[in-house]
């Protein structure tokens, strides 16, 4: 969708866009696909029929059945029309063998490297604050440098960022730390909504994260009120090498 975005911006349109990012493909794949805003649901059914008329293959992976995307219900009716299209042009196959398999990650390196501490003492270097700059919008660190960055939960999620900023960071820094982490239920729903956008891109990115939260892994978005792609955040902070 970021790319979507830009592309619309270079070549004054969306069709021109569309063919572009299209260009000569014989197959389309979304990896892990999750809808829940509603400019996005209108490029995803875009690039859908595009690819239709184009007699190109589609083939979609997501954690929902198509009729679960887009679950809020303000915007849910708006996207039937492509959950119709979906279900009528795809084969839905459901596979599930009741494991997860991202709980038996080897946690060597990367995402699956972090940590997720609870009840930190914060006996940590005094830090050095400063201020990053994401998409012309001003984000306070309590310490960056070439390689690592550290904020607080309420300075990244608290802030109006979105998934395309959080990648724009994921290329500026290799390592993360957040703290202050306060459970779903407790966190409000926007910045909840962004902390499983935050966390789907430095799982994708594979960046070595240490959480700090006040609230244990065993028992964090458990309670309601939480996002509906919850089952999928826990799943992801699952690959954690320790739950300290």
């Amino acid at each position: 969708m970021r790319d979507l975005h830009r592309a619309i911006d270079t070549f004054g349109g969306m069709k021109r866009a569309v063919r572009h990012l299209l260009g000569n493909a014989r197959v389309l794949c979304f990896d892990e696909l999750d809808v829940d805003d509603p400019a996005d649901g209108i490029f995803v059914m875009t690039l859908l029929r595009a690819a239709d008329e184009h007699g190109i293959r589609v083939i979609i992976t997501s954690n929902h059945v198509p009729d679960a995307l887009m679950p809020s219900p303000l915007f849910h009716d708006s996207f039937l029309p492509s959950i119709h299209f979906i279900e009528s042009h795809c084969t839905v196959i459901e596979l599930d063998a009741g494991i997860d398999y991202r709980t038996r990650s080897a946690h060597v390196t990367g995402f699956g490297a972090g940590r997720w501490v609870t009840n930190t003492d914060n006996r940590e270097p005094a830090s050095r604050p400063v201020d990053i700059v994401v998409a012309g919008r001003t984000v306070r660190a309590r310490y960056a440098d070439s390689d690592r960055l550290h904020v607080e939960f309420v300075d990244i999620c608290g802030t109006p960022l979105g998934a395309a900023d959080y990648l724009d960071l994921a290329g500026r820094f290799t390592r993360r730390v957040i703290t202050g982490i306060p459970d779903l239920a407790n966190a409000g729903r926007e910045p909840a909504q962004r902390f499983l956008h935050l966390v789907d891109v430095l799982y994708d990115n594979d960046i070595r994260t240490t959480f700090i939260a006040g609230v244990p892994l065993a028992g964090f978005g458990r309670a309601h009120p939480r996002p509906v792609a919850t089952a999928r955040l826990l799943s992801r902070l699952s690959e954690l090498s320790s739950h300290a």
